[in-house]
């Protein structure tokens, strides 16, 4: 037999005043005493009233609704990982690490990735003696199930373009060519690539997920043409690859 359902204001508790409810039986320092002894005269269950009706609400990203829809995919791969090496060692009859395993697996259930804005010149007059400098932001966004918490460092690459190479970079025209490049930081002293050829690549500040959480780091890209370059008008580009690892 069911007991009958009981709403919140059938709940007892301790005796209130008008608009300031229980706040004058209410100790700061001792609040917890306070809830332990209403519970000893009312019950697991009581309810009490403070003085604010209104109260912020206490907002979470973590558990964001596109979040928790996330957490099942992701704990059903990282099971799956679980089972998959466990039965490899149980064949071999090989001591399997769980503290390694879980790190592994907790970090492989993180997801990264970088987008870049355009690196606009504008006007190039082959006349002009001053160069031109342009940047473009760079931005890594993360997600997925941090246990307690995983701090990822993202690490940004470029590509070469369409000249193969990170010391001599080209904008073109059809077969007209423009000598340009792309930097880490704004001294130009470090060309932004892969780390190969003379380049080097970006470290971003590390990004934090917390339980099942999300986050973002973000970086400058700087962009440098050369003046008194010998060029016919037209629309000069390059085309550019992104790549970030964590």
């Amino acid at each position: 037999m069911s007991s009958p359902e009981r709403s919140f204001r059938d709940l007892p508790g301790p005796s209130s005043w008008p608009l300031i409810g229980n706040f004058h039986q209410v100790d700061a320092p001792r609040l917890h005493l306070t809830l332990e002894r209403w519970s000893d005269q009312h019950g697991p269950y009581f309810r009490f009233r403070n003085r604010w009706r209104a109260q912020r609400k206490v907002v979470m990203a973590d558990f964001d609704t596109r979040h928790l829809r996330s957490y099942f995919p992701f704990l059903a791969r990282v099971t799956e990982r679980f089972h998959r090496r466990w039965s490899k060692g149980a064949v071999r009859r090989a001591t399997v690490p769980a503290a390694a395993l879980l790190a592994a697996s907790t970090a492989s259930a993180v997801t990264c990735t970088a987008s870049a804005g355009n690196i606009a010149f504008g006007n190039y007059n082959p006349l002009n003696t001053a160069a031109l400098a342009a940047t473009a932001p760079v931005t890594v966004q993360c997600s997925g199930i941090g246990v307690p918490i995983i701090v990822v460092s993202p690490v940004v690459s470029l590509s070469t373009g369409t000249s193969g190479s990170y010391v001599n970079r080209t904008l073109l025209f059809g077969t007209n060519t423009l000598s340009y490049n792309i930097y880490a930081n704004v001294a130009r002293s470090q060309i932004l690539g892969n780390g190969t050829g003379g380049s080097t690549t970006l470290h971003l500040a590390p990004i934090d997920i917390v339980m099942i959480g999300s986050g973002q780091s973000s970086g400058t890209l700087y962009g440098y043409l050369p003046a008194m370059q010998n060029a016919a008008p037209g629309a000069y580009v390059d085309t550019i690859t992104v790549t970030v690892s964590y």
